[in-house]
Parts: structure tokens; sequence; C-alpha cells
């Protein structure tokens, strides 16, 4: 079972949502939006892990897409999720999900030393907005503590010696 941790930080590289630390509030009634419509390619938010690595196999999200209309409507997001690890973002999920519910998408390859998530939204049309309400990643099992040899694991996968 996957223990969830929220993003600490945010990067907005093109400037294209509002409210960015919303999407890790704790709070599904609040959202990180886009800041107009987002067409497609090159409009990721980035979500991170104050630059920990953090044994990582999945993410959930919940999520959706509003189209203005008339009449105005929610929709399933079309959406692409990559994770950073072994110095490059590697995409993990791309598609759709059920809007206003929370999706768990795993990491096909597994577990990795993730630092941080991006997603964006695949939209081609005018009037379509993107609302990310909470993103959590999904870190490793809980690691057990041996005081005998005073030895931790964390969640980065790491060993700790004291």
């Amino acid at each position: 079972m996957a223990i969830w941790l929220s993003p600490t930080s945010y990067s907005d590289p093109d400037s294209a949502w509002t409210n960015e630390a919303n999407a890790y509030d704790d709070d599904t009634s609040t959202y990180a939006g886009s800041s107009g419509t987002i067409y497609g390619a090159n409009h990721y938010l980035e979500l991170n892990r104050g630059g920990a690595e953090l044994s990582c196999g999945s993410c959930r999200i919940y999520a959706s897409t509003a189209v203005l209309g008339p009449p105005p409507s929610s929709g399933d997001p079309d959406i692409d999720i990559d994770f950073y690890y072994d110095d490059a973002w590697n995409n993990i999920f791309s598609g759709t999900i059920t809007k206003n519910t929370w999706v768990t998408k795993a990491n096909a390859v597994g577990t990795k030393l993730v630092t941080k998530a991006r997603i964006k939204w695949n939209i081609n049309g005018m009037g379509s907005f993107a609302y990310l309400y909470e993103f959590d990643f999904g870190g490793g099992k809980r690691q057990l503590v041996n005081f005998t040899g005073r030895t931790i694991n964390d969640f980065t996968g790491r060993t700790l010696n004291p």
C-alpha cells in the first residue's frame, strides 16, 4: 500500500497556471487552474518534493476539465504525467481519467527514486480549462526501523546510519 505524500513546492515554467500551491493543499475544493485556455504541449505544472529523492512508484490525482459551453460543463481530463528520475523526464501515463475522483496511476517500470513530477492537459479547443485539485506522490511501503543495528531505512530507499 502506498503512502501518499504531497509535493512541497512547484514550478510553472510557462506561467500557464494560477494558484499552483492549491494542487497540494490537501483540499479537494481548491484547485490549481490554467490561467487561460491551455492548448496542449509545453504547459506543464511541475510538482517537487523539496529536492529530496523519494522512493515512488505511483501518484494519485483529483482533477477535471471545464468547457465554457454553451452550456458550460465539466469533463474527464486528458492528461500526461511524467516523473523525473534517472536524470530525465519519464512518462508514466498519457490518457483520460475520470473527473472529480481520486485516480491512481502506477509507473509501469515500478518504483524509482523520484525528485519531481509534472502534469499537463491535452486540450485542443477554445474555452477549455484545466483544474488540478490535488496531486500526491505514492511513496514506498513503510520501512521498519532496526534499532539493534541502529539502521534506519527511510522513504528515499537509502539506508541511514547514525
